[in-house]
């Protein structure tokens, strides 16, 4: 299963929420610009966009002050979602959503809650966490 299908729930319920970088409203109707337009947008303004790859340089604009480095994300991509990158079924701020859900992972891995993670929950089957919302779930992300 790709991160786009993740995302647009095609696996079930998701908690991961994306965001519109730009809408008719915003940019005018039929004048949205495409992934690699907004992609080379974003690029032009890094000062470390050396990479030479487009998804690497969007990865770096999309890691930008994330504790993540542009080839860790990279690598954990699969294949189906670089092949949906370059067709333009993966937004800037997917990628961003995905470098900072790999950055919570690391996290929980240490044993730390992210800081978002400030509500008690039950999980079933680990007893008594820490989740974004209070509740009895059958398991958890830890």
């Amino acid at each position: 299963m790709s991160l786009a299908d993740l995302i647009r729930g095609k696996s079930g319920p998701v908690g991961v929420a994306t965001a519109t970088v730009a809408t008719p409203a915003t940019v005018g109707e039929g004048n949205l610009p495409s992934v690699a337009t907004v992609a080379s947008v974003a690029v032009a303004d890094s000062p470390n966009a050396k990479s030479g790859t487009p998804l690497l340089d969007a990865l770096e604009v999309a890691c930008r002050g994330l504790p993540v480095t542009p080839g860790f994300v990279q690598s954990a991509l699969a294949p189906e979602d670089k092949a949906d990158w370059e067709r333009g079924d993966l937004s800037l701020d997917t990628l961003r959503t995905f470098a900072q859900t790999l950055v919570w992972d690391q996290e929980r891995a240490q044993g730390k809650a992210p800081a978002h993670y400030a509500k008690r929950a039950l999980c079933r089957q680990c007893g008594p966490i820490w989740l974004w919302t209070e509740g009895t779930f059958v398991s958890c992300p830890w």
